[in-house]
């Protein structure tokens, strides 16, 4: 369930922020990201962990470290995700 993922340098607000295409654009609207803001890249990942996991070596930062401990997907899908985290995953999207 592929997602694309941007990140913003939003010198105003001395902050990068990272969120789907969605999200970003919404903070935008709402004034939480700024006019002034500048694109930083975009990844396309499957869950919030794998997008921050992607902008973590992207951004030369320290390895992401997820929140909380990875288990199997309840639906019995065979992956594994983060409920403590995003509680997304890869396969069966968010988990309830």
């Amino acid at each position: 369930m592929k997602q694309i993922y941007e990140a913003w340098d939003d010198p105003d607000n001395d902050c990068v922020s990272v969120g789907t295409v969605e999200s970003i654009t919404d903070q935008m609207k709402k004034g939480i990201i700024s006019s002034r803001a500048f694109f930083l890249h975009r990844v396309e990942a499957d869950t919030w962990e794998d997008a921050m996991t992607k902008h973590h070596e992207i951004m030369s930062f320290a390895p992401y470290v997820p929140m909380g401990n990875r288990e199997k997907c309840p639906n019995g899908c065979g992956s594994e995700y983060y409920p403590e985290g995003s509680g997304q995953c890869p396969y069966c999207g968010k988990i309830e």
